[in-house]
């Protein structure tokens, strides 16, 4: 009798062992899966900075351009600026044009082209979705404070506006409709473009 209930305890541990097993595994598998589909959409940046010109170039071409302000909302603008931005999908920022003027100077030019996180790309969009040029800008959320610690010392933080806006010139002969803006992500060997949203530029 006793050797009959051990035999079914072995039986039942072993069992468990197993199932838990194949969860570990199940769960690994969709965690890996999540990752994948977070990063689905992130592109090389290299590859893009190298496919169409900068923005700067044409405008250099070109006879007058437009500069367009956008104001971007990434949180709650009551909350005020946070230690650590809110970096969602393209569907948790909203980007809006709300002014445009014409202009005759020239967007900056980047001689050599550095990326960095405290950077957002903007790339300019035709109708038919051919990517036309893009511009560097700084990221407008990022504001640099200092601030005393305990023992009188000023210590410096880095806090991230909710609600900002930036500027972009686009040459007016540059048939763009959109513009796509990629946040620089580094992967640990180069750098990506993560999608952060997209904002249609026509009057």
């Amino acid at each position: 009798m006793l050797h009959r209930t051990l035999s079914r305890v072995g039986g039942l541990m072993v069992f468990l062992t197993s199932s838990v097993s194949a969860l570990v595994v199940v769960c690994l598998i969709a965690l890996a899966w999540g990752a994948d589909a977070q990063t689905a959409a992130d592109r090389s940046a290299a590859q893009v900075l190298s496919s169409v010109r900068q923005l700067a170039d044409m405008s250099a071409a070109a006879s007058s351009s437009t500069e367009l302000t956008i104001r971007w909302s990434a949180g709650d603008a009551a909350a005020g600026p946070v230690p650590k931005p809110q970096e969602g999908s393209a569907a948790s920022n909203v980007f809006t044009v709300v002014t445009r003027r014409q202009v005759a100077g020239v967007a900056p030019h980047e001689r050599n082209p550095q990326l960095s996180p405290d950077q957002i790309v903007v790339v300019a969009v035709g109708a038919s979705g051919e990517e036309l040029g893009w511009q560097l800008v700084k990221d407008p959320r990022i504001v640099r404070a200092e601030s005393p610690g305990p023992d009188g010392v000023l210590t410096g933080q880095t806090l991230y506006q909710p609600l900002t806006e930036f500027t972009v010139i686009v040459p007016n002969d540059v048939a763009a409709s959109m513009l796509s803006i990629y946040k620089p992500r580094w992967n640990g060997t180069a750098f990506l473009l993560a999608p952060i949203g997209s904002v249609g530029v026509a009057p």
